[in-house]
């Protein structure tokens, strides 16, 4: 397989003051075009989540977006292109999102929970598939954590600075603010990928459980538990 080589869209305007989208190296993209495109992702992203990689067909990817086939591929050469924008697409996103909670003004622990969610659910998604076509499509696979490795310093940057809040307002206790964003991907990872198998309503308050445990300045006391059991989506 070739190596592909995805180079992200950003927001744009035209000349005549229309909306729309380009590539970072200057190629424009009309509105239809990008609207287009992004059916076609969410279309495939549903695929991909219900069934296994070498299952997805593109020609079931373009019935669900509504094209044709020929359609499809003029927009991506290959599946393994398809699923490599994807999974970019939602790196992407979750860096948005994460940036979010930064900017939410939440307290430090229901900041650090909530990126901690939103790592679980992108995590969940992707990396069992990756592993999975890791045997018979090698390539694929290492672009796929090519892509994680791009924006990961993004993630730890937002882990970081809900970290450094913590420890400056005392809510939690002394932390190698450095290294801990590191441990803590690496701990959503590692989580995700040894238990691929269980629910994601099982999985995600196990995981914050374990990490907000970690960094917390104090024993939560009883009258604590309601609180970090929302934080963590369980419940009594």
């Amino acid at each position: 397989m070739r190596e592909i080589h995805l180079t992200p869209t950003i927001a744009g305007r035209y000349s005549n003051g229309t909306s729309g989208f380009y590539f970072m190296d200057g190629t424009t993209i009309e509105p239809w075009r990008a609207r287009r495109r992004t059916r076609i992702l969410e279309s495939a992203a549903h695929l991909f989540a219900r069934m296994a990689f070498a299952s997805v067909r593109m020609s079931d990817v373009a019935h669900a977006a509504g094209i044709g086939k020929g359609t499809l591929y003029r927009y991506f050469a290959s599946k393994e292109e398809l699923y490599l924008a994807i999974f970019d697409r939602s790196l992407s996103e979750l860096d948005c999102r994460l940036a979010d909670v930064a900017r939410s003004g939440r307290s430090p622990p229901e900041a650090l929970a909530a990126m901690l969610e939103a790592l679980i659910e992108v995590f969940s998604r992707h990396l069992p598939t990756l592993r999975a076509i890791s045997g018979e499509h090698l390539q694929l696979a290492d672009q796929g954590r090519s892509l994680l490795r791009r924006h990961r310093a993004n993630i730890e940057a937002s882990l970081r600075r809900a970290l450094e809040s913590g420890v400056d307002s005392g809510d939690f206790g002394a932390l190698d603010c450095e290294l801990a964003p590191s441990l803590l991907i690496g701990l959503v990872r590692g989580a995700v990928m040894a238990s691929a198998k269980a629910p994601r309503e099982r999985l995600t308050p196990a995981v914050l459980g374990l990490a907000l445990a970690g960094v917390l300045q104090r024993p939560q006391a009883a009258s604590d538990r309601p609180v970090a059991l929302a934080m963590a989506g369980g419940g009594a």
